[in-house]
């Protein structure tokens, strides 16, 4: 049968699941970065030579569609069939003409050197291979040791096989070729898929975003700034409202009582009242005048006589007849009666003014 016949020339083509892994991630990795027009149409360029160069008659009607599957779609491309020279599924009861014919259309490993070339990437081996000693892989349907799926070792394989270099047929690349070679760089990626404008571009643009960002961080922080600042001066004066309602309440409270106490007879409980009023009001003249008439009820002629002093740094006019009548007061309980009469006579003028 055929598969017997070449099965040593075909053994030469073989790749092992290492070799696969990294050309897998190639392919991902270049064609993703440079999937442009020009790359496409170089590796069909390069497709199409290798088809018109060789004298194979193996069935290949879509190898065009082929290679588009396996290099345009190379971000998702895991298909063993998609990757390595075209299989032929192998059937028992089937005659060996059959299994020749029947064969799954793909690209062979020299197409994807070819192309790998062609796309930019590092030409890793070297066409040695004629058009008339290319050979078909074939790969058995039921797992046997010829399928790719299967084979766990490295023998046969193109990528460690470095016995074989000699023989024409061979295409033999080492493990550390295809992981160093094969791969490209980050930095080649890029170039790849931008170019160098473009990277320049991309550099110029991300500083840009940079400093955008920078100076949107910089507003945020003035922004909270500021408004830590409007919510404690807010909160500062909504304190002093209510402590400026309290002192109010207690003024309030403390003046009626005064007065009730006052009119009572309670001079001392009063004079007390007025005193706790004036810790809060000390600007008002009613509290002092009342303090001072307290005072004199009491008998503190010297306390009495240092409130009247307090009280006309404050008084107003409306006042000043009522404050001139207690220092006529004062200055009779003392028994100055000159001075007595002076106070007075001022308190009846201030009135008549004040009419």
């Amino acid at each position: 049968m055929l598969v017997d016949s070449n099965m040593d020339e075909r053994q030469q083509q073989r790749v092992c699941n290492a070799c696969h892994e990294d050309m897998t991630s190639y392919f991902s990795d270049v064609v993703a970065a440079s999937h442009s027009e020009d790359a496409w149409r170089a590796a069909l360029q390069a497709q199409e030579r290798r088809k018109q160069s060789t004298a194979a008659k193996t069935k290949r009607e879509d190898s065009h569609g082929s290679l588009y599957s396996t290099f345009a779609s190379a971000p998702t491309m895991v298909a063993y069939s998609s990757i390595y020279p075209p299989v032929a599924e192998s059937d028992d009861d089937s005659d060996s003409s059959e299994s020749s014919v029947d064969s799954t259309t793909s690209v062979s490993l020299e197409d994807i050197y070819e192309t790998m070339r062609a796309i930019g990437g590092p030409s890793v081996v070297a066409d040695t291979e004629t058009s008339s000693s290319r050979q078909t892989a074939v790969r058995s349907s039921r797992g046997s040791y010829l399928s790719l799926r299967s084979m766990l070792d490295y023998t046969g394989c193109v990528g460690h096989d470095t016995g074989r270099r000699d023989t024409p047929l061979a295409t033999t690349v080492s493990l550390d070729d295809l992981v160093q070679t094969m791969r490209p760089t980050r930095s080649q990626r890029l170039e790849l898929a931008l170019g160098p404008s473009s990277v320049s571009e991309s550099t110029l643009r991300q500083s840009e975003v940079a400093a955008l960002r920078a100076e949107y961080a910089n507003a945020v922080a003035a922004a909270q700034a500021e408004y830590a600042l409007y919510s404690n001066a807010v909160e500062g004066l909504l304190k002093a409202r209510r402590r400026v309602a309290r002192r109010r309440l207690r003024l309030h409270q403390h003046s009626q009582e005064a007065k009730v106490l006052h009119v009572a007879a309670e001079y001392f409980q009063a004079q007390l009242q007025y005193k706790l009023a004036l810790c809060d009001d000390p600007t008002s003249p009613e509290l002092w005048l009342g303090l001072v008439a307290c005072l004199l009820d009491l008998g503190r002629l010297d306390e009495a006589d240092e409130a009247i002093v307090c009280c006309e740094a404050w008084a107003s006019p409306p006042c000043l007849p009522s404050l001139r009548a207690l220092q006529g007061d004062l200055e009779l309980r003392r028994r100055h009666y000159d001075a007595a009469v002076t106070h007075l006579r001022a308190a009846i003028a201030a009135s008549n003014v004040a009419w």
